[in-house]
């Protein structure tokens, strides 16, 4: 869980586009949707506002496609998170 959000490292290290973690993908999608002027061809925005609400729609996205993995496999590994915690505050 430490290294979920950790994408210094692997921005530095890591050349190989396919390799790269889930974190600068999604950063680098953040990027180009909010720096990217001829988005509204794509999305058929006529105004600014529609965009806008465009680039929160993709933040949204975004942020779901980040949380899934975590949130499918905490169930599975939940008894190893509480069997450290019990671990480590047992005195003796």
């Amino acid at each position: 869980m430490g290294k979920w959000n950790s994408y210094f490292d692997a921005l530095i290290f890591i050349r190989d586009a396919n390799r790269q973690p889930l974190q600068i993908i999604l950063r680098r999608i953040l990027v180009q949707n909010s720096v990217d002027k001829q988005l509204t061809t794509f999305t058929g925005a006529t105004s600014e506002a529609e965009l806008a609400k465009f680039r929160e729609l993709v933040k949204y996205g975004l942020i779901v496609v980040s949380s899934l993995p975590v949130l499918c496999i905490y169930p599975f590994v939940q008894k190893y998170f509480v069997k450290g915690v019990m671990i480590g505050s047992v005195k003796g």
